[in-house]
C-alpha cells in the first residue's frame, strides 16, 4: 500500500496505489480555488457530505461509490426528515447503512 501526494500547481492529490484516495477524512483532491473532491479508490466517494464541493461558485454534489447521486440522496433526506448541511454521527451512520452499497439505478 502506497500513499502519495503530489502538488500539481493548481492543485495537491493523494493517491493510494496509483488511484486517487481520500485517507483520514481529508479530500483526495484540494484545487487552488478551495474546492475539494473525495474519493475511495479512484471513485468519488464519500458518505457524510458531499464528495464534490466548491465555494466559489457554490456548489455541491453528493457521490457514492462512484455514481452520482445529488437527487437521489435530497429526496430521501427529505423523505426521513435528514438535515444534509448539518449532518450528526447518527446521520452518517443513516447513510452509510442506506447508500453506502449503492450501486447504481
Amino acid at each position: 500500500m502506497t500513499i502519495e501526494t503530489i502538488d500539481k500547481g493548481y492543485s495537491v492529490e493523494t493517491y493510494l496505489d496509483g488511484e486517487l484516495h481520500s485517507e483520514d477524512g481529508k479530500p483526495a483532491v484540494e484545487w487552488r480555488g478551495g474546492a475539494v473532491e473525495y474519493y475511495d479508490r479512484g471513485k468519488r466517494h464519500r458518505i457524510n457530505g458531499p464528495a464534490l464541493h466548491s465555494v466559489i461558485p457554490p456548489y455541491s454534489r453528493w457521490f457514492i461509490n462512484g455514481y452520482e447521486v445529488t437527487e437521489e440522496i435530497e429526496e430521501w433526506a427529505k423523505g426521513v426528515d435528514l438535515d444534509l448541511n448539518n449532518l450528526n454521527k447518527e446521520d452518517e451512520v443513516m447513510i452509510a447503512i442506506v447508500w453506502g452499497n449503492y450501486a447504481g439505478k
